[in-house]
């Protein structure tokens, strides 16, 4: 392969990626990571996680719903497992709170996977109305 071709495919060419696959954006990281000559694994069910790939993707999409799917079909205990043990992992919005040892607004019925030693806050509402006000300020000024 010349050495465009190298650039185009960056440092994905050849790895194989595995994009947990149940809800949010998925499809975008797995078709980017197509692009970039990555062998991607969809992570869809438990026995996914059994595959052969050395690296995973946890995308954005809505945290709640995320580990309430990892729940309910048995796979964030192993996912966590798996993580704990080096699987190198790209985490991106929703994903990222999945990994966060402590979470900002966290209701105690969440499933996550709290392998990383970071704190996550969400754009409750709160956030979500003092970021309203400040702009209507900035705009009134």
């Amino acid at each position: 392969m010349d050495s465009a071709a190298n650039k185009s495919q960056g440092s994905a060419a050849g790895k194989k990626v595995g994009v947990l696959a149940v809800q949010g954006a998925f499809a975008e990281h797995a078709a980017m990571l197509s692009q970039l000559g990555a062998q991607v694994v969809e992570i869809r069910q438990a026995s996914d996680l059994q595959k052969d790939f050395d690296r995973i993707v946890l995308p954005g999409g809505e945290s709640t719903a995320q580990g309430k799917v990892l729940c309910d079909l048995g796979m964030l205990d192993d996912l966590r497992a798996l993580i704990q043990r080096g699987m190198p992992v790209l985490a991106t919005c929703a994903g990222l709170i999945l990994l966060a040892q402590r979470i900002d607004q966290y209701r105690a019925e969440e499933d996550t996977l709290r392998t990383t030693m970071i704190n996550a806050q969400r754009l409750g509402e709160n956030v979500i109305r003092e970021a309203k006000q400040k702009a209507a300020e900035i705009i009134r000024a």
